[in-house]
């Protein structure tokens, strides 16, 4: 039995769902490109000069994607709701844009978002909403423009969909190339076939993996999505996916109690969560010996360095937090199987 680590795509399984992914996101009239990153490097573009205010806690990605911009970090709370005070505390009249993030499935809370909203109405920033870990809790709230990486949440070898009602330059994407590199798909089928022991190739589809993903940390030019990651986007059944989810993380959640353990942030019963984060003892540890089980657990995320005064809890989180996988892939006796790792764990829980 495996947890976590990378997608597999069984091909012998794919068909088109009534209540697709694409299905879901089609009322917002998306752009598709071949990644989040694109998506948002795209965005980032049509916001005026300015600074850019981000939440301490972010994927270094993301700060890549604003690298013309001047940036300045705002505090969230432990449970990864925004700190408004800090927030308000920096806005002025040079702010062009709020970053706005829900994490692992969470979505701000409305209070933090009616004031964000009039603090929009006051300054004339743009808000760009990442609804990433969101999007299958809500497609968007207040976002003028909203990123989405869609690859962390089933097996898509690239994409990432921009949305939102400031989107206006949809002629400049018609412009870009269509990525014509599917190897990542290759990896995922490669994998499957390793799985159900039909093929023994398990260094093969790591290689591709990691082959992959320095292609894309190094990639400057901006794709439209692939043909085949498009294709896919109408095999995959949205409503299927958040209810197991939502299954997988309330079996989890309970067991973690019984042992003193909480998720990091609220997530509501209707949300539909991305992992389950939670603070431990010894995260490396705890990684490392749930590895041996073959239980493979997400870092969000390595901490980058940039501005690290300024950022105190991401440089906490990034050695304290695991994320324990509770996808679509995973029935009961998946679940039990990390629950029951995770008992003889305990030591390295808290």
């Amino acid at each position: 039995m495996e947890l976590g680590g990378e997608f597999y795509l069984d091909l012998h399984t794919l068909s088109e769902k009534n209540h697709s992914v694409d299905a879901y996101l089609s009322g917002e009239q998306p752009l598709y490109f071949d990644s989040g990153r694109s998506a948002l490097r795209f965005a980032a573009r049509s916001l005026r000069p300015g600074t850019i205010l981000l939440p301490e806690y972010i994927c270094d990605s993301v700060i890549t994607a604003f690298s013309g911009h001047a940036l300045c970090f705002y505090r969230l709370t432990p449970s990864l709701e925004i700190d408004m005070d800090d927030l308000l505390s920096k806005l002025n009249g040079e702010v062009s844009a709020v970053f706005l993030m829900h994490y692992f499935g969470a979505v701000q809370p409305r209070a933090i978002l009616e004031q964000l909203e009039a603090a929009r109405l006051r300054y004339g920033f743009s808000i760009v909403e990442d609804t990433t870990h969101s999007v299958f809790s809500v497609r968007r709230t207040i976002g003028d423009l909203c990123v989405c990486s869609l690859r962390k949440w089933f097996a898509l070898p690239g994409g990432g969909a921009l949305y939102g009602p400031a989107l206006a330059d949809r002629d400049s994407f018609s412009l870009l190339p269509r990525k014509m590199d599917d190897r990542r798909a290759c990896g995922m089928v490669c994998k499957s076939l390793f799985l159900d022991g039909t093929l023994d190739c398990n260094a093969e589809y790591l290689n591709i993996f990691r082959k992959t993903e320095d292609a894309l940390d190094a990639q400057t030019e901006l794709y439209q999505i692939s043909d085949f990651s498009r294709f896919l986007l109408r095999t995959v059944d949205a409503d299927a996916l958040a209810i197991q989810r939502r299954r997988n993380y309330a079996r989890l959640k309970d067991a973690l109690a019984q042992l003193g353990v909480s998720p990091i942030c609220r997530i509501a019963e209707d949300a539909c969560p991305l992992v389950l984060p939670i603070r431990v003892k010894d995260r490396d540890a705890l990684r490392r010996r749930l590895m041996e089980h073959r239980i493979y657990c997400a870092v969000h995320w390595p901490f980058d360095g940039v501005q690290a005064d300024e950022r105190p809890l991401a440089r906490k989180l990034a050695a304290q937090m695991l994320s324990l996988p509770i996808d679509q892939r995973y029935d009961t006796a998946h679940i039990d199987y990390l629950i029951d790792t995770l008992d003889t764990c305990k030591g390295l829980l808290l």
